[in-house]
């Protein structure tokens, strides 16, 4: 229906293109038609009074057949646990660090955990993080999302937290 319908508008509109006479009858009055009678002279419009309408360039087809790149997804990390200024209390060290991820994580992607400024582990794919033997004190924790090459996709806001560990043998 609406091809037809754009048919029929293309049509209507090339019949109303047609050239406008004028002519003066008898009594003086001025007289416009789209046939060409005697005495009948061609109108001339001035250019701005034409209506002039374009249509867009027709896209193409590709001849490139390499895939076309993905559009960048952006990533939303953010560390659960532990929460922010948490104070943990574990005799061996051990702090449990989860982190959450939208949109789900992609197969060549990898978390890295990031301990104090310093790398921790070895990058994972997995959202938890088994820290252990870690020393007490105020500790800052931060996530990075990184790709198959190195480059940083994402990453976390820095947690900090705070481990307490009792001393078995205090010195008398």
């Amino acid at each position: 229906m609406r091809l037809f319908s754009l048919f029929l508008l293309i049509c209507l509109s090339s019949m109303a293109y047609s050239t406008v006479y004028k002519w003066v009858d008898k009594n003086g009055k001025i007289h416009y038609t789209d046939k060409p009678i005697n005495n009948a002279n061609p109108v001339k419009f001035k250019e701005n009074t034409e209506n002039h309408v374009s249509l867009p360039p027709v896209p193409g087809i590709p001849t490139n057949t390499s895939p076309t790149p993905s559009k960048s997804v952006q990533y939303q990390l953010t560390i659960i646990k532990p929460i922010e200024e948490e104070t943990i209390r574990n005799n061996n060290g051990n702090v449990s660090v989860i982190a959450q991820i939208k949109p789900k994580l992609q197969s060549a992607l990898t978390l890295q955990l990031y301990l104090d400024n310093q790398v921790f582990g070895e990058p994972q794919t997995s959202t938890v993080f088994s820290l252990s033997n870690i020393n007490r004190g105020e500790h800052q924790v931060i996530i990075k999302l990184i790709d198959k090459n190195g480059k940083i996709l994402a990453s976390s806001l820095p947690r900090t937290f705070f481990l307490h560990r009792s001393i078995k043998n205090k010195p008398s």
